[in-house]
C-alpha cells in the first residue's frame, strides 16, 4: 500500500508539473549585420574609376580622363597596383575637393561619418568609429589624404 501511495503522489507531482519559461532579465532579441558585408557584387573597372574619380572631385569624370584610365587597367596585370596609382595621383591632384588636416582634427566624429558617407555610402557603427578615433588620435602624422587612400584601396570599396 506505501508503494502504491508513493507512486501515486509522484504521479500526480509528474502532472502538475508544467514548463515555465522566465525571462528574469527581459532582454528583447536584437539583430546585428555588418553592413559593410551586405555589398555582394563587384564594380566593374569603369564603375570604379568613375566612382573614384566622383567620389574625390565631386563631379562626374571627363570621357578622355575614363579612356586613359581604361587604357591604364588593361595594359598591366594587377589591377591593384594600378588601383593604388591612380588613388595616389588623384589624391595628390589640389583639384581634389578633400578637407584639411585640421578640420579632421577638429571634429573627428563629423569627419569619419562624411568619410564613410561619401566612399561607402553607408554610416559607421560605433566599433568603426572608435577605432578610427583612436588611430587618428594616437597618429599625429596621419593625414587626410592617408585617411582617404586607405578607404580608395579597401576591400569593402570594390563592391556595391
Amino acid at each position: 500500500m506505501k508503494k502504491a501511495g508513493t507512486y501515486l503522489i509522484l504521479f500526480v507531482l509528474i502532472l502538475s508539473c508544467q514548463t515555465h519559461e522566465v525571462n528574469e532579465y527581459e532582454i528583447n532579441n536584437v539583430f546585428v549585420s555588418q553592413t559593410g558585408q551586405q555589398k555582394k557584387n563587384l564594380k566593374s573597372s569603369d564603375q570604379f574609376i568613375s566612382l573614384m574619380y566622383t567620389d574625390l572631385y565631386e563631379t562626374s569624370i571627363p570621357h578622355n580622363t575614363l579612356k586613359n584610365m581604361q587604357r591604364l587597367l588593361a595594359s598591366f596585370g594587377d589591377k591593384n597596383v594600378i588601383i593604388e596609382r591612380i588613388a595616389q595621383n588623384m589624391l595628390t591632384d589640389p583639384l581634389v575637393n578633400i578637407p584639411t588636416d585640421n578640420v579632421m582634427r577638429d571634429n573627428l566624429p563629423e569627419f569619419i561619418s562624411e568619410t564613410y558617407n561619401r566612399f561607402y555610402t553607408r554610416q559607421p557603427s560605433e566599433a568603426e568609429i572608435w577605432y578610427l578615433q583612436n588611430l587618428i588620435n594616437n597618429n599625429a602624422e596621419l593625414t587626410v589624404v592617408e585617411v582617404y587612400y586607405a578607404f580608395l584601396t579597401s576591400e569593402e570599396y570594390k563592391y556595391y
